[in-house]
């Protein structure tokens, strides 16, 4: 679970460096997209996008000009890309911050004393990381969703700096022997957990 939770902070950082543009997501329909290397099909709102990870760090980058921002942005772009991990991205058409981020994890068969340990450790690091950047996080959910066929640890953040908030929702899931993570990042308070129970295997 250490690697999960290195790439949690790192896309955490990634994604607080950013400013808000007064754009609204609109929510629509679903679309399902098969994700090979986890067996597993994801359904997200049809305004979501497949995007390539360049065109989201030229869209990030464009949009913090100083120089000391813009060289913690690309070390975590190089920090990400050298865990080694499987990963897709979907943007919101409507803002391309918006965007929902799944990775591929170590194997973990995850139960309820593994799932409380994770977010005891997860809060303890998110919360010091965001107040040694001088913002405030605060947790407004966490809980375990299970089903026959899978185990979600699902916590969710909220995120205040310069007057900004932003809601980050992580879900670590194991299923079909394979466990991943899904980070969603936005303004609108959204975490499409109904979106997300709807994963199945393949």
């Amino acid at each position: 679970m250490k690697q999960t939770l290195f790439i949690l902070i790192l896309f955490l950082v990634l994604f607080s460096c950013t400013s808000r543009d007064e754009k609204e997501s609109k929510i629509k329909k679903s679309n399902s997209y098969k994700i090979d290397y986890i067996n597993a099909q994801i359904t997200l709102p049809d305004n979501y996008h497949a995007i390539k990870l360049d065109s989201l760090r030229e869209f990030i980058l464009s949009n913090n000009k100083n120089s000391i921002v813009q060289n913690n942005l690309l070390s975590t772009f190089n920090q990400l890309l050298s865990a080694n991990s499987d990963y897709s991205i979907f943007a919101d058409e409507n803002y391309i911050e918006n965007v929902v981020w799944l990775m591929k994890g170590e194997y973990v068969q995850l139960n309820n004393n593994i799932a409380n340990q994770y977010i005891a450790m997860l809060e303890q690091h998110i919360l010091s990381s965001w107040t040694a950047q001088g913002g405030k996080g605060t947790v407004l959910e966490k809980k375990i969703i299970k089903s026959h066929t899978y185990f979600t640890i699902k916590v969710k953040f909220k995120q205040e700096s310069n007057g900004i908030s932003k809601y980050v929702t992580q879900y670590v899931t194991t299923m079909n022997k394979s466990t991943f993570m899904v980070f969603v990042s936005n303004y609108e308070n959204v975490d499409y957990e109904e979106w997300i129970k709807k994963t199945k295997s393949i």
